[in-house]
C-alpha cells in the first residue's frame, strides 16, 4: 500500500474518530507518531517534517521528536538545522525528562549523530 501525503491526514481522522478523542486531546505524540509513520512510508520529507512541527507546537515533546526531524533535516539536506535540532536536546533539559527519559546509551548515540552531523557540516565546534 502506497500512501500520499493527504493520506495521514485522512489516517490521523480515522484514528481520532474511532478512539473517540477531540482536537484538543491531540498531544505531541500523537503528531509524533504520525510523523514517525509517514517517515518510515516514505512520504514527502516536507510533510513529514510539517507533522514533527506540529508535535513540537504542543506540550510534553519527548527529545525523540528533536532526533527525528533532525533526521528529516538531515535527509534533506539541511544538515546545519539537524545539528541545531540535536543540540537542543543537550540545551533543554525538559527534552529529557517526561515518560520517556534518555538512557545512558541513547544519550551516547546522540552525542554520536550529533558528532556526524557536525564533522558534516564542518562545525567541529558544534559537535
Amino acid at each position: 500500500m502506497s500512501l500520499q501525503p493527504d493520506h495521514m491526514e485522512e489516517v490521523s481522522s480515522w484514528c481520532q474518530r474511532k478512539l473517540g478523542l477531540k482536537e484538543e486531546q491531540l498531544d505531541s505524540l500523537w503528531f509524533e507518531r504520525l510523523a514517525d509513520a509517514s517517515h518510515d512510508v516514505g512520504i514527502d520529507l516536507e510533510q513529514t517534517e510539517g507533522l514533527y512541527r506540529r508535535a513540537l507546537e504542543k506540550s510534553g515533546v519527548s527529545w525523540r521528536c528533536h532526533r527525528s526531524l533532525a533526521i528529516v533535516h538531515y535527509e534533506s539536506d539541511r544538515i546545519l538545522e539537524a545539528v541545531s535540532r540535536l543540540q537542543v536536546i543537550f540545551k533543554d533539559p525538559n527534552t529529557q525528562g517526561g515518560p520517556d527519559p534518555i538512557s545512558d546509551v541513547e544519550l551516547a548515540d546522540l552525542h554520536l549523530l550529533l558528532g556526524q552531523y557536525a564533522y558534516e557540516s564542518e562545525n567541529i565546534s558544534g559537535a
